[in-house]
């Protein structure tokens, strides 16, 4: 959830200072290569799955995707 919200801070900052192509690519680049590694075809988190809190920490990771 760490890198989700780094992506999702990232890209917003980039949109904030006018950069639209760099905010997508920061974002397509994201989709493209850690979300395949963090979300399994069956829509299970893996990495998050496994910590103390798993219900909190695959919402957390879900809501720095939905705010990218």
């Amino acid at each position: 959830n760490h890198l989700t919200f780094y992506v999702s801070q990232l890209a917003a900052a980039k949109y904030f200072v006018g950069d639209f192509k760099g905010a997508a690519t920061v974002l397509q680049n994201y989709f493209k290569d850690q979300f395949l590694d963090q979300i399994a075809q069956s829509g299970e988190q893996p990495f998050e799955s496994v910590r103390t809190r798993p219900f909190h920490y695959r919402c957390f990771n879900l809501e720095a995707m939905i705010v990218s």
